[in-house]
């Protein structure tokens, strides 16, 4: 009686050509972690997200932007040497979303789903409009303190 086949088996091939030095390199990594060619090749193509680099800087670089919005927050109450426990707060709550999206970047450089990268852009949009909200009112703030 021939068995039944499970989903475990696996009886499907892909043919791929390397050059020798990469033919090498793929035995030698194999060899390191322990496993057969066949195993590390798999291992690699199921279990890692591929990332598109230009879309990973324009995420980077918006992040580099809301840092350079709470710089200038910063920079406001430095200026005109006035604090208040508000714009700390502000600052505050700015850094913790922003290390809040870093979290959810480096979540995302491991998530199979390809809609989050967009997911994670509209979150950075709507931190910059807060932020420059933000930069708005402290500016109003240091107008109405320093009318000069």
């Amino acid at each position: 009686m021939p068995s039944k086949k499970t989903s475990n088996e696996r009886t499907e091939q892909i043919h791929i050509r390397v050059t020798p030095e990469e033919k090498k390199e793929i035995e030698d990594r194999a060899k390191k972690s322990g496993k057969t060619v066949a195993r590390y090749l798999v291992g690699l193509s199921t279990t890692r997200h591929i990332v598109n680099p230009s879309r990973l800087c324009q995420l980077i670089f918006q992040i580099k932007r809301a840092g350079v919005n709470i710089n200038e927050i910063v920079t406001v109450a430095n200026t005109n040497k006035f604090t208040n426990a508000e714009m700390i707060a502000r600052v505050e709550q700015q850094e913790k979303e922003i290390q809040k999206l870093l979290q959810k970047i480096l979540d995302e450089l491991y998530d199979t789903e390809e809609h989050s990268i967009e997911k994670l852009e509209e979150i950075l949009e709507g931190l910059n409009k807060k932020i420059d909200r933000q930069t708005q009112k402290i500016e109003k703030l240091e107008r109405k303190i320093n009318p000069n």
